[in-house]
């Protein structure tokens, strides 16, 4: 009998950056971060954001820090702020 492995831990990293377009339909924001300190370097790129209540908040041009939660091979933004 196989055994099913353990669901993955989340990680979490905080990020800072500039949204620089949104995609409605498929609720992903292009943001332009700096380096992700233990998870990627600085970069465009898209960020899945799930919950309605965080996708509410963003706006193209807007700068961010928010924290990016990485499960097993899936990653997305949440606790988003706009940065001072």
């Amino acid at each position: 009998m196989k055994k099913t492995p353990p669901p993955a831990a989340e990680k979490r990293y905080p990020i800072t950056g500039e949204v620089l377009r949104l995609n409605e339909k498929d609720k992903v924001a292009v943001i332009k971060h700096d380096n992700i300190e233990g998870f990627m370097e600085a970069m465009t790129m898209g960020f899945s954001i799930p919950e309605p209540a965080e996708w509410a908040k963003l706006r193209e041009g807007m700068k961010i820090k928010a924290t990016v939660v990485e499960k097993g091979d899936d990653y997305w933004v949440s606790a988003i702020e706009e940065a001072k």
